[in-house]
């Protein structure tokens, strides 16, 4: 986002019109998931803190966004149909995609963290997920 875009959106020196602190002005946050609630709600909760957010309905789609705009975060599902979230974090891996990821599975199967930290994930939250760990996981990775 340029300058003029901050004007326009009321957002100078990382701080709304309303003077609300927007820790995260500049960030770019990819949500990976196919269900469209789970998707938005993470990105409003993103959004709050001045991320910039685009979402991917499957691991194809992320990797290639991935590629051509490079995100700072990533939040990926692992369950999706079509291309699966391991075998996503694995090939934005060998991409060299370096952003932190965040894996989120509704699931309780066994390993499900141990599998997606082994692929290439930095951490694993099951869902549903609450604002505050959204934006402590984001502030965490991003706001150093």
């Amino acid at each position: 986002m340029n300058d003029q875009d901050k004007l326009e959106n009321n957002e100078v020196n990382g701080q709304s019109a309303a003077g609300k602190i927007l820790p995260l002005l500049g960030k770019r946050v990819l949500i990976v998931d196919d269900d469209e609630i789970n998707a938005t709600v993470i990105g409003d909760f993103a959004e709050e803190l001045g991320a910039t957010v685009s979402m991917a309905i499957d691991g194809h789609q992320a990797v290639r966004s991935a590629i051509e705009n490079p995100p700072d975060f990533i939040f990926m599902d692992l369950h999706m149909p079509y291309f699966g979230g391991i075998e996503s974090i694995q090939l934005l891996r060998q991409e060299n995609i370096l952003a932190p990821i965040l894996a989120l599975s509704a699931s309780t199967r066994l390993h499900e963290k141990e599998h997606s930290i082994d692929a290439g994930a930095e951490d694993f939250i099951t869902k549903p997920v609450k604002r505050e760990t959204i934006h402590e996981v984001l502030l965490n990775y991003l706001n150093k």
